[in-house]
């Protein structure tokens, strides 16, 4: 059974067109879109965090990721974290990417270790 098309919006510049892809191509623009926003929300925008946003995303999903930035959130609201030499504080990214670090393997259970292969 073929995946039927579906209708995506792509925007260039002040331009938009709807286009008919296939659903994988959809949803690889689906992530993609999903990573430039949480990189703008955390004020990052070198390739490499955008890479590692898109790597949580594919192998946590968009609730771990939404789950860590309110916690981000609410600790920089609260006057932020320190760097582990205490010279300055995290940015709002380096927060994001610390507390995603410790979390990591929250909720993960042996089957799904199992299921990796």
């Amino acid at each position: 059974m073929t995946d039927k098309p579906r209708s995506v919006t792509i925007k260039i510049g002040d331009q938009e067109t709807v286009m008919e892809v296939d659903p994988k191509i959809a949803a690889e623009h689906e992530a993609s879109d999903r990573v430039r926003k949480i990189c703008g929300i955390l004020g990052e925008t070198q390739p490499n965090f955008h890479e590692q946003v898109r790597k949580i995303l594919d192998q946590r999903g968009l609730d771990f990721i939404k789950k860590h930035l309110r916690e981000a959130k609410g600790i920089q609201d609260a006057g932020g974290m320190l760097v582990d030499d205490g010279t300055r504080k995290r940015t709002f990214g380096e927060l994001f990417m610390y507390l995603v670090k410790i979390h990591w393997h929250e909720g993960v259970t042996d089957k799904d270790i199992n299921t990796v292969n």
